[in-house]
């Protein structure tokens, strides 16, 4: 039977068919084709080679032969676990009844009137008709099927859902073709009512219809799949959901999606999820092309692999690893190499394709293994037969980037020979870019594969790889053509023709023409190739000097170029003779016995990680510049940007690079290293360079040095200035190394100048000066204001101040930071037009530069401004606070601390507080409690609470630690954030802070104890023995205290209802009020006296002369403006405590109409809303009461019974606040203990005694778990 129907299909001209059967092929075998002996004795049956059918379904599958490979073995992964079987559809069972259906009984069923049956019927039916196309390979277009199809297409939207499952279960054996117009219509409509019922199927039913659209084979024509997909909301899917949603994005065609919401609910429960699920999840990210952006989640993937380095399936670890090598974060690439290094033990167990992506993941990190390439390299060696020529090319990549000598590696021949292989030539047919990346990996590394570059090079090679459109090629044929010119002039095969040349040189070379939009961002080669030339042309004094040209065609970027003629012992210009070579050939430096020297950049993705060698292109780069003629100077990135930070220890590797290289008997070399030493105090100035021999050298003929940058940690402005938190908490980040890079040092000198000098420099043409020359002399004017307090307002400084404006956008980033310290060290007025009209230019240049910078240079920037006293009004700050906080996961602990800081002095909020919440709470343990308290800062300016119960609970456990150590900066700031965001839930851990400052009270300011009884008053929590000794000091401190820390002792005293005659504070604050000294205070805060005295009076206080004093029209007219909008609220309670409580008050009373003014918007002729408050309620219920109560009983006996029963009622609806200080599971234990005894005695839970309960729990409920909440 199985020969008959294998005979059928060799015969067959339908190409899907074929596919089938090499669909069951693989699944049968669970192996490649190529390993598949079934497969190979079919492969070599000639009536299948000549079908034209066949080779089409060939070249289709041989480009796909892994990826069924992955959704097969994705599918067994889900397949073996019982957590998803709820969600895939279970296929039609196998009855032997059906399974030699008989052509007549076919054709009866046939026959019968289809549209009059049932819905059940039909499927019945249809299930029947499925088996028998199923045998005989029918497809449902044919004619005698239309009928069946018409009718089911018209019952669609009668069907049950189970029914549409059944029928998609049926489709899937049919053989068909969606695009077939005789089918069309029947899919469209299925499709539709699929999607029409989309939104009332949960998140499982939802996966069981995709599985069965897949199943059915019309997945890429279903809107539905679409819709579904994109729909769906990953925040409500458990962690099976998510591997399934996975499962079914790797399985479908790519939509329109955003993986963003799915990465976030991975990352929450990847603890939940296997290595398998995590495999099955990153194939969805590798589909879809999207990198993992979260730091935490790359790192727990890592974990999690080497966990399981040694059971996870080679399949499993190839997609984990594709996923990671695109998701590369250089701030966690220490994790990439533990990683790597953990892959030495997995090598003998790899297959290669596993072995590929290891390789390729260590290219693409750039972390150097010898001993994890060698192991590669040695199971390569041994079984490459068996490897495909993207693998070996993928290789040949790896040896490339680490610049693997061909002389000590032998892959090289070994590759060579194996890619000459007859046997590999229908391969490089198919894959023809393969094989010509590796032979360029080769060249570079320079070994010389001739046979192989002859073929590449051959013209009917290029024309089949492009399809004769050189627009279809890309940079390789230019480097393999210059790289025959330079380096194998014995080379006598094709090379690349001249067109092609001129017209790859035009895209990808010398000659490509790349304008820049002025809002395109600076890259990272541009900003470092425009220092250098700006430091060299300023140190040899000459523009001419340097010169900036492209000297190899085959790479775009340009050269800076020196030459040294050692007869003058001067630089002489390049440009005269590079001039004269045309633009878009190899400029050969000239030989006329000058020096001719090159200044070449590694930038970041050129260097090696781990080892800050150079990788392959720019070896290649170097190596083609020494063929031409040239000296290589190479700057490495990571080197040159930490000229910042270690400045002693890159003066000394400036001087080993140049030293050699400049001069043999290193004199010049002396003399020019102190010019460079002295432009960098210019540029970088960061530096103590007072023992430096190079800059004693430098200065060797002045009579004296004058700039040296040293840290201070105050100036002579901080020290006269009040300490406050803001001013606290910049000295503390000064204080520490760990925000060095991100802080302005501060200028200062060691000798006064002359007022000669100072007058010379003043008199100087400032205009025609070059940049470092203006920063100098403004650097020495600005040591000699801060010495003399001068202000930079003055009208003679106003030429200078303009020069300044006009060349501020030539300045580089480092200048503009200079020039930013000179400035601090003035006196200034804000509102002069020429210092103002500078600020303002110095604020647009930060912000247009802003997007090139890191995030150290824009937190540097704002701590510039911050010093110029500018933080609150340029726009750079907010901008910059706005740009940082949108991206939160990218800030160290110590950005997230400098971020607050700054956030705190912004007078507007770029981001809501809660957006960094999340990172503090995760770096938490990073924080000592001063950056704490800083933190703390910008969230109670903005008075927004933490949401996290997690973090407070933290915090507050740390402040208990650390009490008897914390100052009363840090205690402030952060009793101040628990007073905002106080929740029911951490009141234990409030209690047990309050008993702990009991003793140290004595060492707390009175401002922070302040604090303390405003949270106090906040969380209602009242401590007698600590309040006593907090008004202790208060008495005795009394003369210290503002007008505001008075109101807040008073309201707390209000609140938790203090007796006067046994509290002496009230008698000893209404005193302090009528001392004249406090007359000037009182003016300038009003409304605090009236708030005071307000709480006087509700104490039963007479302050009889303050009365008069806040009632008097004059008064009263300062305070609101002699608006009676402005007037304030509390004028009103006054008013009526004096009017009840003290009739013998002969002093100024408020006016009527002022009066009825705040009836009218604060008092009893308030227009309510129509929904009463629960108070409003209360009071309508005691009222029924006692009216119904009075009418029952007239002797009154009844009234005061119920009366009573109205005070029991009042003290059980308010219950809920003790319920609130109880745990979430007391509350469920207590609560459940009622309801039991409430099902035996049959209460109603509307009964009044219960109210304060429910009350308790409607309030705790957003708190509750999700068992919990059932």
């Amino acid at each position: 039977m199985f020969a008959d129907r294998l005979s059928r299909l060799i015969n067959c001209k339908e190409w899907n068919v074929l596919r089938k059967l090499d669909s069951a092929v693989r699944c049968n075998s669970h192996c490649s084709r190529q390993d598949n002996a079934f497969y190979k004795s079919l492969y070599k049956k000639q009536s299948l080679l000549n079908n034209n059918c066949l080779k089409q379904w060939h070249t289709t599958t041989a480009k796909i032969t892994y990826l069924p490979q992955e959704n097969i073995y994705a599918r067994s992964i889900l397949d073996s676990s019982e957590a998803y079987s709820h969600c895939f559809a279970t296929p039609l069972p196998s009855k032997k009844e059906l399974t030699d259906l008989k052509l007549d009984k076919v054709n009866s069923m046939m026959e019968k009137s289809w549209i009059s049956m049932k819905n059940e019927e039909i499927l019945k039916n249809f299930e029947l008709l499925t088996y028998y196309a199923s045998q005989t390979l029918e497809s449902l277009k044919l004619p005698k099927y239309s009928g069946i199809v018409e009718v089911i297409t018209n019952r669609l939207s009668s069907f049950s859902d189970q029914e549409l499952q059944h029928l998609l279960k049926c489709l899937g054996l049919w053989d068909k073709r969606p695009s077939d117009p005789a089918l069309r219509n029947f899919w469209q409509a299925l499709d539709a009512e699929c999607v029409r019922r989309l939104a009332n199927w949960s998140i499982d039913e939802i996966f069981l219809m995709n599985d069965l659209w897949f199943k059915s084979r019309c997945p890429r024509f279903s809107n539905f799949i679409t819709k579904s997909l994109t729909q769906v909301n990953t925040y409500k899917m458990t962690p099976t959901n998510l591997v399934q949603y996975a499962y079914l994005l790797k399985i479908n065609n790519k939509v329109l999606l955003d993986l963003s919401s799915f990465e976030h609910n991975v990352e929450k429960c990847i603890h939940q999820l296997s290595i398998e699920e995590l495999g099955v999840i990153s194939m969805a990210f590798f589909k879809y092309e999207a990198i993992i952006k979260s730091k935490y989640l790359l790192i727990k993937l890592m974990q999690k692999l080497q966990q399981n380095l040694h059971t996870v399936s080679d399949i499993s670890l190839s997609a984990i690893l594709k996923i990671l090598r695109n998701s590369i974060d250089l701030q966690i690439v220490q994790q990439f190499d533990i990683l790597q290094k953990a892959l030495v033990s997995r090598i003998p167990q790899c297959t290669l394709l596993s072995l590929t992506h290891i390789a390729h993941m260590q290219a693409r990190t750039l972390i150097y293994n010898d001993e994890l390439t060698s192991l590669i390299l040695k199971r390569y060696k041994q079984e490459i037969k068996e490897a495909r020529l993207k693998d070996i090319e993928r290789i040949l990549f790896t040896l490339y980037i680490f610049n693997y000598n061909p002389k000590t590696t032998d892959f090289y021949v070994s590759a060579q020979n194996e890619l000459s292989r007859s046997e590999r030539a229908d391969e490089i047919n198919q894959f023809p870019k393969s094989l010509i990346y590796s032979v360029l990996y080769m060249l570079q590394v320079n070994y010389y594969p001739e046979n192989l570059l002859k073929l590449v090079m051959e013209q009917s090679f290029l024309n089949k790889l492009c399809d004769n459109n050189i627009h279809k090629l890309d940079r390789e044929y230019l480097v393999l053509d210059y790289c025959i010119e330079l380096e194998h002039p014995e080379y006598v095969g094709p090379r690349l023709r001249k067109d092609i040349n001129h017209f790859l040189l035009k895209r990808f070379g010398s000659l490509r023409k790349t304008p820049m939009s002025e809002n395109q961002r600076v890259n990272q080669y541009s900003k470092i190739t425009t220092d250098v030339v700006h430091i060299c042309r300023n140190l040899l004094g000459s523009e001419s000097a340097v010169h900036v040209d492209t000297l190899l065609p085959h790479f775009s970027r340009s050269d800076i170029i020196l030459c040294y003629d050692p007869l003058t012992k001067t630089f002489v210009s390049a440009r005269d003779k590079l001039s004269k070579i045309p633009v878009g050939s190899i400029k050969w430096a000239p030989k006329d016995g000058k020096k001719w020297y090159v200044f070449v950049i590694g930038v970041h993705n050129t260097m090696t990680r781990n080892t800050l060698e150079p990788t392959g292109i720019l070896m290649v780069q170097l190596r083609h510049l020494k063929k031409i003629g040239y000296t290589p100077i190479l700057i490495p990135y990571l080197q040159w940007q930490s000229l910042g930070s270690e400045r002693l220890k890159n003066q000394n590797m400036i001087s080993k690079q140049l030293s050699v290289v400049l001069s043999p008997n290193g004199q010049f070399v002396l003399r020019k290293l102190n010019l460079i030493s002295k432009h960098l105090l210019y540029t970088n100035s960061h530096v103590n360079l007072c023992h430096s021999k190079a800059i004693r050298c430098l200065y060797s003929d002045k009579s004296r040095i004058k700039n040296i940058i040293l840290r201070e940690s105050h100036t002579k402005a901080e020290i006269q200035a009040p300490m406050n938190t803001t001013s606290f908490a910049h000295r503390f980040m000064e204080s520490s190394e760990a925000y060095s890079n991100t802080l302005s040092l501060t200028l200062k000198v060691n000798e006064d100048l002359q007022i000669e000098e100072i007058e010379s420099i003043l008199q100087k043409q400032w205009i025609s000066m070059s940049i470092p020359e203006i920063l100098e002399n403004f650097e020495c004017l600005s040591i000699n204001a801060r010495k003399n307090e001068e202000s930079i307002n003055h009208p003679k400084y106003h030429g200078i101040l303009e020069v300044l404006k006009i060349k501020l956008p030539d300045f580089i980033d480092q200048q503009i930071h200079h020039l930013f310290r000179c400035l601090e060290l003035w006196k200034y007025d804000r509102t002069e037009e020429v210092y103002k009209s500078l600020l303002t230019t110095l604020d647009n240049e930060c912000l247009k530069r802003m997007p090139g910078w890191t995030i150290e240079e824009i937190l540097l920037s704002n701590d510039h401004f911050y010093k110029l006293r500018m933080a609150r009004y340029v726009e750079f700050t907010w901008h910059s606070l706005r740009k940082l906080g949108s991206k939160p996961r990218k800030m160290t602990p110590t950005h997230l601390v400098q971020y607050a800081f700054f956030m705190k002095m912004n007078r507007r909020l770029p981001i809501r507080p809660y957006e960094i919440e999340y990172r503090v709470e995760q770096h938490f343990d990073n924080f000592t409690i001063e950056e704490l308290a800083i933190i703390a800062l910008a969230f109670s300016k903005y008075e927004a609470p933490i949401r996290s119960n997690q973090l407070m609970v933290k915090i507050l456990k740390t402040l208990v630690s650390e009490i008897d150590n914390v100052n009363d900066y840090c205690l402030k700031a952060l009793i101040d954030i628990l007073r905002i965001g106080g929740e029911p839930e951490i009141v234990n851990q409030l209690e047990i802070l309050l008993k702990k400052m009991e003793n140290n009270i004595s060492r707390f300011d009175v401002k922070t104890l302040t604090a303390v009884m405003n949270l106090k008053r906040k969380v209602l929590m009242h401590n007698e023995q600590l309040t006593s000794k907090i008004l202790e000091r208060c008495e005795k401190e009394i003369k210290d205290m503002k007008l505001t820390h008075l109101e807040s002792i008073l309201f707390a005293l209000h609140v938790f209802n203090y007796d006067p005659k046994t509290t002496p504070f009230y008698s000893t604050a209404h005193n302090e009020l009528l001392d004249p000294d406090r007359a000037a205070e009182i003016e300038r805060s009003p409304s605090s006296l009236i708030h005071i005295t307000m709480f006087l009076l509700k104490q039963q206080v007479y302050p009889e002369e303050i009365l008069k004093r806040i009632l008097d029209p004059d008064f009263v007219n300062r305070t609101s403006k002699s608006n009676a909008y402005k007037l304030d609220r509390n004028y009103l309670d006054i008013d009526f405590c004096i009017e009840f409580e003290h009739p013998e008050y002969n002093g100024p009373r408020l006016r009527k109409d002022l009066v009825n003014h705040l009836m009218k918007f604060y008092g009893s002729l308030k227009k309510r809303s129509v929904k009463k408050s629960d108070s409003d309620k209360t009071i309508t219920e005691v009222a029924h009461i006692i009216k119904f109560s009075v009418v029952l009983s007239p002797n009154g006996q009844f009234v005061l019974r119920n009366l009573n029963l109205t005070s029991k009622h009042l003290l059980n609806t308010n219950s809920h606040k003790q319920w609130i200080s109880m745990s979430i599971p007391e509350i469920l234990e207590t609560f459940e203990c009622l309801s039991i005894n409430a099902r035996k005695n049959e209460e109603l839970i509307n009964h009044p005694k219960y109210h304060g309960i429910l009350e308790g729990l409607k309030n705790k409920l957003p708190h509750f778990i999700d068992q919990q909440i059932h």
